[in-house]
């Protein structure tokens, strides 16, 4: 057996895996899946 981890650490994992889906850069980054879940929830809630 190796003696390294065969995935690396978690945080590499969720550095190389999970970004956001974004437009733009620095202060004024619009993060879109962000703004999708939050109307989504809103009209879930207006709609029940």
């Amino acid at each position: 057996m190796s003696t390294e981890t065969a995935g690396g650490s978690s945080v590499e994992y969720i550095q190389h895996h999970l970004a956001n889906l974004s437009v733009g850069q620095g202060f004024w980054q619009l993060n879109i899946d962000t703004l999708i879940f939050s109307f989504l929830l809103g009209a879930l809630i207006l709609f029940v």
